[in-house]
C-alpha cells in the first residue's frame, strides 16, 4: 500500500493505492467525504474509484462531469502515489 494526497475542491484527499508485484494498481481507497455532498463525494466511491484497477498511471482514467476538481485530485493523489513507490523502490 503506498499513499498519495492532493487538493480537492474543499479539503485534501487522501488515497491509499494498492500495487501489485508488477506496479500494477490492483485498486484504490480515496477519502473524499469532506467534498461536495452528491458531487465531489462520488469520486471517493467504487463507480469512479474502480476505473483504477489494473493501470499504472492515472493518466487515462476519465474525470467525472460535475466533480471535476475532486476527481482530478483523486487522480493526482494516486499519480503521486506512483511517483512514491517508485521512490521507494529506488531507495532499496
Amino acid at each position: 500500500v503506498v499513499y498519495g494526497a492532493a487538493q480537492g475542491m474543499l479539503s485534501e484527499i487522501r488515497v491509499a493505492v494498492f500495487f501489485d508485484t508488477n506496479d500494477t494498481i490492483l485498486g484504490i481507497v480515496a477519502d473524499c467525504s469532506q467534498e461536495t455532498p452528491g458531487l465531489g463525494t462520488m469520486a471517493g466511491e467504487e463507480d469512479f474509484t474502480s476505473q483504477f484497477a489494473g493501470v499504472t498511471s492515472a493518466d487515462g482514467v476519465d474525470t467525472i462531469t460535475g466533480a471535476t476538481i475532486s476527481s482530478t485530485a483523486v487522480k493526482d493523489a494516486v499519480n503521486q502515489a506512483i511517483s512514491n513507490l517508485q521512490t521507494v523502490k529506488e531507495a532499496g
